[in-house]
């Protein structure tokens, strides 16, 4: 059977068996600098162990999602600039 004392977030911060797992880590993020940040719960063989930054900010991954995910070309995303969508 498994058990654990509830914790405080603070008490998070400095449990040996998170700070063992290295749960919380600082990343770099492009207004606040570095940032301290939770882990996962679970870590899977195939998925990345943990984030390389910070959450991006408004706009910063647009054109990444427009092109990659949506497929996109150049004439529609100048269409969508030029149409005040993407503001």
């Amino acid at each position: 059977m498994c058990a654990h004392q509830v914790q405080r977030s603070a008490q998070c911060l400095t449990d040996p068996q998170l700070a063992h797992r290295h749960h919380f880590r600082h990343v770099p993020h492009a207004i606040h600098g570095e940032v301290l940040i939770e882990g996962p719960h679970v870590t899977y063989s195939m998925t990345p162990p943990f984030p390389d930054r910070g959450g991006p900010t408004l706009g910063q991954d647009t054109m990444w999602a427009l092109e990659q995910r949506l497929g996109y070309d150049e004439q529609r995303i100048v269409a969508l600039v030029v149409s005040d969508v993407l503001s």
